[in-house]
């Protein structure tokens, strides 16, 4: 852990104004980490990453938020967050299962902006920015996220932004994401009657004015939905410019056994081109 904000604790209670900013970070395993593991971690009010350099790391360049390990971790255990102006890349150590730039979970009003990601993957996947667990209201806005792979695995997603399972209220917006494996945006959920006690219900998200370009080279397409108990989402005004891809298709209800996109209600698409 090249950068450990430590919010262990035996109390609950918070603390505040926690800024890493302009620093370059390489050559670990994990190049910010700041996440509860119990119940009882502290709560943290103000979190400000910005401006950083981070490369050559082969797990998470950026993880804030808390474990789904209990109910008790709900979306009030990161509150203020702002992850803006980063550059994360080279990031593709190919032993390892999984490789992700921007991982968040159990917020409120998270606010990821501005950042660039390029040239991630592992042995089986890449994440670009992955929402998680319980995120309320959390914004992706005007990113640029490209080279996302797969790594040897045949089952590697290699994802640009991901809204997965208890994302809720939330927006991608104005970001640019390209030339990546796996799917450009992508809606997820667990299975039915898999998704753990901690992790909130997917519902009531929107993904507008982005452009997804030449995205699922490899596997899925530009905007994926997979999964269970999905409830309300609406995609309007983006722009999908596919060329390559094994499927030729933009959107994808992906349904198989593994994927199928099961009791997933009031999806909208419309004015996309």
């Amino acid at each position: 852990l090249l950068v450990h904000i430590d919010i262990a604790s035996v109390t609950s209670s918070t603390i505040y104004n926690l800024t890493v900013n302009e620093c370059e970070i390489y050559n670990g395993k994990r190049g910010i980490w700041m996440r509860g593991e119990t119940a009882n971690a502290l709560k943290v009010s103000g979190v400000t990453i910005s401006n950083n350099s981070i490369h050559d790391v082969w797990h998470r360049g950026i993880n804030i938020g808390q474990t789904y390990t209990s109910t008790a971790n709900g979306a009030d255990a990161v509150l203020g967050l702002v992850i803006s102006g980063n550059h994360i890349y080279d990031c593709d150590e190919s032993t390892q299962p999984d490789i992700s730039a921007i991982v968040w979970s159990y917020t409120t009003d998270a606010l990821v902006v501005g950042n660039l990601i390029h040239d991630m993957g592992g042995a089986g996947t890449g994440n670009g920015m992955f929402n998680w667990g319980l995120n309320v209201r959390s914004v992706m806005r005007g990113n640029e996220v490209y080279n996302i792979f797969r790594g040897s695995v045949s089952a590697g997603d290699a994802v640009c932004l991901n809204l997965d399972s208890g994302a809720q209220d939330c927006i991608v917006e104005y970001n640019y994401v390209h030339d990546s494996q796996g799917m450009g945006m992508c809606c997820y959920s667990y299975a039915s009657g898999a998704k753990p006690a901690g992790v909130g219900d997917w519902t009531n998200n929107t993904f507008r004015y982005n452009v997804v370009q030449n995205c699922g080279t490899e596997r899925f397409g530009a905007i994926v939905v997979l999964g269970d108990d999905k409830d309300g989402c609406d995609v309007y005004n983006n722009t999908f410019i596919q060329t390559s891809t094994v499927s030729g298709t933009a959107i994808v209800l992906y349904d198989t056994t593994a994927y199928a996109a099961t009791l997933t209600k009031n999806f909208r698409f419309y004015n996309n081109i």
